[in-house]
Formats: C-alpha cells, sequence, structure tokens
C-alpha cells in the first residue's frame, strides 16, 4: 500500500481501445461481498480474501498469486503489489499477472507505452525531502531512478536526475530530457543516444530553415529519400510541406498532393496520436488519414479528442459546428445532429470524443449518442463517457444505472454511486443493496 506522497505530479499517457457500434445487452450479473477493483483498461479486476489481495480475469480466473496489497495503475494497465509495508517493498505486475519489476521500489512513474521510472527512497531528517510519509512524520530522498522498458531495466538515473528529469516518448524512442542541454535517448532495444546538441529538444522532430526535418534520437533528417527510419520506429510517419501542400512519407516519397487554385489546401496538419492527423485552415478543423487522404474537410470549430489522438476512435467523431453537436462516421457522413447551440464545455464528452456526450437542459440531463442523436429521457446525473464506450452512466430516481446508444437500459437502476466502467464498456462494477456487483455486457455476439 502506498504510504507517503510524492511531492510533484507526473504526466500519464494513456490509449483506448476500440468497440464496434452493436446492441449493448446484460449478460450475466456476479455478486460480491467484498468490493472489487475494476482495471478498466484491462478487463481485469482484483479481489480481496483474508487480507489478501488476487488479480482475475473477468470469468474469475486467477491472474497472479496473492498479496498483502494489489494497487490498479494507468486503469488497470498495471498494478503495483506488496506484501510489506515499508520502504522499497512494491514491485509492478502487469495486467496479465505477471511481475515485471521486483519489489523493491517505492514509487513508480508511468511515462507511456511501456516505459517505466521505478524509484528507490531512503528515510532522510530534511524536511525538503522528496517524499514525505502519508501517515506521520517520516521524509524520503530519492536514492535513484531505474528506467524499463516492460521487464527489462534500460537505465539508471541518480537523484538529481530523477527528481529533474522530464520524459517523452516517440515511437521506439524515449526521450529524457535531465536539463536545457542536456539528455540522452533510448530506443526499445536497449541502444542509448547521448544528445550532443546545444538545446535538447521536446519534439520527435525539429524543422531546421532551409534544411528539412531533423530526427534528434537518430541524427539524420527525414522525410528525404535518404531517410533509413521506418514508420513503426517513429511516432509520425507523415509529414505535411505546408508550403508545397504535399504529404511525404519518411523517405520522402509524395502519398498526396493537397494544393487547390495553385495553394496548398491546408494551414496545418498536426499529428497527436491514433490512426489520423487534425488539419486547420482559417481556424477550422478537419481530419486527413495517414496517407493524407481528407475524411472530414476542415469545416468544424471543434473535433472531439483532437488534441490527445482520439479522432474517430471508437468507430465515431463528435464535432461541433456553430456551437451544435455532430457525430460523424469514419467515411466522413454526419450519423447524427443536435440543433441546440451551446458552448463547447457544455458538451460533456465532448473532450474524450465519446459517442455518448450529455448536457444539462433545464436543470435535467439530456443525453445525445451517435446513432440516435437526442434520447427522450432525462435524467438526474450522469458521468462523463470515454471515447468507444458505447455505454453510460446515468441517475435516475436516487439509483444509478446504465444505457446504450439507442437508449436502453442495459443495467439496471440499482447503484448507490456512479460506477467503474471498462473502457471497453464490456463490464460495469458498482454497489447495490445485493453487495458489491459486477456486469458483463454484450454487443451482439
Amino acid at each position: 500500500m502506498k504510504w507517503w506522497k510524492k511531492l510533484c505530479a507526473a504526466a500519464l499517457a494513456l490509449s483506448m481501445p476500440v468497440l464496434a457500434s452493436a446492441e449493448a445487452k446484460l449478460v450475466d450479473t456476479q455478486t460480491f461481498a467484498r468490493s472489487i477493483t475494476l482495471g478498466r483498461a484491462s478487463d481485469t479486476y482484483v479481489t480481496r480474501e483474508d487480507w489478501r489481495d488476487t488479480l482475475r480475469a473477468m470469468d474469475g480466473t486467477a491472474l497472479s498469486e496473492s498479496y498483502a496489497d494489489i494497487s490498479a495503475q494507468e486503469k488497470g494497465l498495471y498494478y503495483e503489489v506488496a506484501n510489506e509495508n515499508g520502504v522499497n517493498q512494491t514491485g509492478l505486475m502487469d495486467a496479465a499477472g505477471t511481475l515485471l519489476i521486483p519489489m523493491t521500489y517505492s514509487d513508480f512513474t508511468y511515462v507511456g507505452n511501456g516505459w517505466v521510472v521505478a524509484v528507490t527512497l531512503e528515510e532522510t531528517t530534511d524536511e525538503k525531502s522528496d517524499y514525505r510519509s502519508l501517515f506521520g512524520s517520516g521524509h524520503y530522498n530519492v536514492v535513484r531512478g531505474d528506467i524499463y522498458y516492460g521487464a527489462q531495466k534500460m537505465a539508471e538515473m541518480n537523484r538529481e536526475e530523477t527528481t529533474g528529469a522530464s520524459m517523452e516518448v516517440y515511437g521506439a524512442y524515449l526521450f529524457v530530457r535531465l536539463d536545457k542541454s542536456s539528455g540522452f535517448y533510448l530506443k526499445t532495444d536497449g541502444t542509448r543516444t547521448e544528445f550532443t546538441g546545444e538545446s535538447f529538444s521536446r519534439g520527435e522532430y525539429e524543422e531546421i530553415y532551409k534544411q528539412g526535418v531533423y530526427h534528434h534520437p537518430t541524427a539524420q533528417f527525414a522525410f528525404v529519400p535518404e531517410c533509413t527510419l521506418t514508420a513503426d520506429e517513429v511516432s509520425r510517419s507523415v509529414w505535411y510541406d505546408a508550403k508545397t501542400g504535399d504529404f511525404l512519407d519518411l523517405q520522402g516519397n509524395v502519398l498526396r498532393e493537397a494544393v487547390q487554385d495553385g495553394k496548398p489546401l491546408y494551414d496545418s496538419v498536426r499529428y497527436y496520436g491514433g490512426d489520423y492527423m487534425l488539419t486547420k485552415k482559417d481556424r477550422l478543423s478537419g481530419i486527413v488519414d495517414m496517407t493524407g487522404q481528407e475524411i472530414v474537410p476542415p469545416m468544424y470549430d471543434t473535433l472531439g479528442g483532437d488534441y490527445a489522438g482520439l479522432l474517430f476512435e471508437g468507430g465515431y467523431q463528435a464535432a461541433l459546428e456553430g456551437g451544435k453537436l455532430r457525430f460523424l462516421t469514419r467515411d466522413g457522413q454526419v450519423s447524427a445532429s443536435v440543433d441546440y447551440e451551446l458552448k463547447e464545455n457544455d458538451w460533456k464528452g465532448l473532450t474524450n470524443n465519446a459517442p455518448m456526450i450529455y448536457a444539462e437542459m433545464n436543470g435535467k440531463i439530456s443525453v445525445f449518442t451517435a446513432t440516435r442523436g437526442e434520447l427522450p429521457t432525462q435524467y438526474e446525473e450522469a458521468a462523463r463517457g470515454q471515447a468507444g464506450q458505447e455505454l453510460l452512466a446515468v441517475k435516475q430516481d436516487g439509483l444509478w444505472g446504465c444505457i446504450g446508444m439507442d437508449g436502453e437500459v442495459v443495467v439496471p437502476f440499482v447503484m448507490k454511486y456512479a460506477p467503474e466502467i471498462s473502457f471497453d464498456g464490456r463490464y460495469v462494477v458498482g454497489s447495490t443493496a445485493e453487495g458489491y456487483q459486477l456486469f458483463t455486457i454484450s454487443y451482439g455476439e
């Protein structure tokens, strides 16, 4: 159990799964005497019996041995495990129940895409310590930070490096920036490259005037015939030349000429993850695929999940046109339209590109979906949905339940509080009068 508090925050990254649109049906309900923890991103859960925790698959099969404590991290992509309460007694397990990192650490920072920093601490009398005890007056400083990729330890950092480093993942590379002028790059195969320039770049590429697009970890220019990079080594494998309107692959081949009336079609094209890129023209947004082919012309004020790499995640795309909500399919067609004109922040779930978005209307909650538009029933409350999650938790007559895309009640209104829902929408955990219940949902299988 985590019994100290880190005195600084770390950024997290998370990707979400895809769920095809189909009728949702409740197919199974299990009841537990004690609370269970749902791994929302991995379809796993943790049970506690006889003061021991066990990680389980959704059919109840034990995936791990039992531990004194199992704590879900990154929504269930990882689990921190410990058998003793104390400093440097915690390890890290994956969602399959495999112990990736031994139980010799105190804290973990989840950088993303399999990269984790495991931190060792020591007790100190310095009140300006890196960590302090949540219970009591103990203070702790970092001894070192070990960088892992999966179960493989890739590098070690001292205290100053661990507490001062900033990290980002681009493709197969971890960027470790120690300060403005120093750092290093780690590749998933174990290759380490020291930074040798004047200013450590925070991005994957740098456009150098009159020279080209420079890839820092490999010290070469990309999107030219001489480039040796492959698509699985980088985050962004397509580049848009705003001067010519050309979409280029890593070797400089033209994938599409986006030109209209002799001028580049887009002001800019940005990539934030996933299978699509965001286009901008006169401050309006559109979408192209990873070959540069246009799916949605730049005509919307806002696209749901645009800066989170969630474009079309789950099959639908939420958009605002003059404050009015639209849902698009992957061929760019409008599947549902809503004529209420609201501020962007009033559409709850838009930033997640959820296929089920809600808004407050006359003191009640109205729900809008990618298949039906506005649903006929209003609710007391709702919990914000996620991309690809075709299930929404709503409150009615003081109790919570879950509805599907067409407004059908999938999980009955029996839960005391807003439930946990797995990212694929197949599992729901909530507290009911019967105990803690696990609901299993089928989508047309």
